[in-house]
């Protein structure tokens, strides 16, 4: 899928709404987000538009709760200008009236709006007036909907952002097992979503890595002793039967073949080494040594790798060392790398392991995969 970028319009004197996505202030990742929208807002700065900021919250339960109003003095410095920022909804058209004087404004997180998270349209209008163009740089927000996200592309012309736009062509890429060889590494504790995803996406890949509580599922699916190991009971034989259509589709499979086992989940844990079988009382939460050499081996061939989730028990630092040293060996190889899934994410950005393509919010990109429309995305598509 090709989505229209911003920057193919001519853009001195527009007045663009530019939907971006932001944690709640403090979150860890709020800095990347910020870097997120950095290239699509220069863009448009440069090329003499106005811009009203706005959007909504990522990495929160209480997503109408939280206020974006932290933000402005860091985008400021980021414009080099004073950023005007209006608070309310009645502030709506005040927001959009002030792009008559001001390079940018920002409104404060659209949930704020009644109705934004629903399906009504009235507010939107209001948005629309006055906006030559709309500009969607969150990908974190697609699945979700939002009334503005669905409806402004019905009413003023619309793009993709400079860096939405690349992640969306890149996970179109990686559907078709483009670049060549196409690698998925299935870590994290969802096994249900994961099983999903990977029945979508088979026929297209070249290789399938498991780990964490997925690995932990599939293993003990297939007869092996997994000690005390989390996993999810009732998916055994679904992740057993995956694993097993995957070589029917003559993808190469490779599972831990020993692990790190500790006795509880807990930083004072005893913490050793394991065959394939994990012995009773102790749990695998970590993949070993000579896993991490196979997978290794598996990935200096890769043309393309997508890494769901992390390999072992990451609510504890020591269980980290597995998905660590895998993360750095990927950011070394030069292979495109994509990152889904918040714990994940943080732990790449937690030990400065850099790659160009992160879903730390990773229910646009699981749903993207499985084959499930996202309304904000196909209200971006070329009709």
């Amino acid at each position: 899928m090709k989505l229209a970028r911003i920057d193919s319009q001519p853009l001195r004197g527009k007045r663009v709404l530019l939907q971006i996505e932001l944690p709640p202030p403090g979150h860890p990742f709020a800095s990347y987000y910020l870097n997120e929208c950095t290239e699509t807002l220069d863009l448009l700065r440069e090329r003499g538009a106005h811009v009203l900021i706005t959007g909504h919250p990522v990495h929160t339960q209480r997503p109408e709760s939280v206020s974006f109003s932290a933000y402005t003095d860091e985008l400021g410095r980021r414009l080099k200008s004073t950023l005007p920022f209006f608070a309310t909804p009645e502030d709506t058209k005040k927001a959009v009236s002030a792009l008559e004087h001001e390079p940018a404004v920002m409104l404060d997180n659209l949930l704020h709006i009644q109705g934004e998270g629903g399906s009504a349209k009235a507010h939107v209008k209001i948005l629309a007036e006055g906006i030559d163009f709309f500009v969607n740089e969150a990908p974190g927000t697609l699945a979700d909907g939002y009334s503005s996200s669905v409806h402004m592309p019905e009413l003023r012309p619309a793009f993709a952002g400079m860096r939405l736009s690349e992640r969306v062509e890149a996970l179109t890429e990686l559907q078709a097992g483009k670049p060549s060889p196409s690698v998925f590494i299935m870590g994290g504790q969802d096994v249900a979503a994961s099983i999903i995803l990977l029945r979508k996406n088979l026929a297209s890949m070249d290789s399938l890595i498991v780990g964490g509580i997925v690995a932990n599922t599939a293993l003990k699916g297939n007869a092996l002793q997994m000690g005390s190991s989390v996993l999810d009971a009732p998916r055994q034989s679904d992740a057993f039967q995956i694993i097993e259509r995957a070589r029917l589709e003559e993808c190469h499979v490779e599972l831990p073949i020993d692990h790190m086992i500790a006795d509880r989940i807990s930083s004072k844990a005893k913490l050793k080494s394991s065959g394939r079988e994990v012995p009773e009382g102790w749990m695998s939460v970590d993949v070993g040594p000579k896993t991490l050499s196979n997978y290794e081996k598996l990935l200096k061939k890769a043309g393309v790798v997508f890494m769901h989730g992390p390999l072992g028990a990451s609510d504890v630092p020591e269980f980290r060392a597995g998905t660590i040293r895998l993360l750095k060996f990927l950011a070394k190889s030069g292979v495109r790398v994509i990152l889904a899934g918040e714990d994940l994410c943080h732990i790449a950005i937690e030990n400065g392991i850099s790659f160009p393509f992160l879903f730390p919010d990773s229910r646009s990109v699981q749903r993207f995969l499985s084959g499930q429309e996202l309304p904000a995305l196909a209200a971006l598509s070329p009709r």
